[in-house]
């Protein structure tokens, strides 16, 4: 006969562990947002774990992952920035001039008098601020991101993001 023994209070609850994946897609993606990484520069998985202290799994989802938003092209064992051609940029560009209106106006009908306040001050803020500097890069960052959280539908945003995205190379 067993005898169950119930450990109750006693036993520390596990951790979650912060996925790695994700962790490593999100700083890869900041660094090519950001322009931290040359066009010239190739991505492998062994060089990627290596450098954000991982395994290869985590270093290869998140490649596969950036891969899959266009925010990266494979190219044999690695990973490359992609090239657009000129057209291909404009044609990015008139989806942003199509998207990029109608995500401002579901915004601004979704928001209230105060959060539309908010935004403006902030905005005022940023440009107050980092109008006339290479700082302004960072500040409009932050101007998109507060005007687009107001917007209700949030695949419409992220459609919007993906191509911008796509025109900061």
């Amino acid at each position: 006969m067993t005898t169950r023994v119930s450990v109750g209070s006693k036993i520390k609850p596990i951790e979650r562990v912060p996925d790695l994946r994700q962790q490593v897609y999100e700083r890869l993606r900041e660094g090519l947002r950001s322009g931290q990484f040359s066009a010239d520069v190739k991505f492998i998985e062994h060089g990627v774990a290596r450098d954000y202290g991982v395994s290869r799994t985590p270093a290869r989802e998140a490649l596969a992952m950036l891969a899959q938003e266009g925010l990266l092209v494979q190219e044999g064992r690695g990973f490359r920035l992609p090239r657009y051609t000129r057209e291909e940029v404009d044609d990015v560009y008139e989806i942003r001039q199509m998207l990029e209106p109608l995500a401002v106006q579901r915004a601004t009908e979704a928001a209230s008098i105060a959060q539309c306040r908010a935004t403006r001050d902030l905005i005022l803020r940023e440009l107050d601020e980092h109008g006339g500097d290479d700082s302004y890069v960072g500040a409009k960052a932050r101007i998109r991101e507060a005007v687009f959280a107001l917007c209700p539908n949030q695949k419409l945003v992220q459609i919007v993001q993906l191509y911008e995205e796509m025109t900061q190379y």
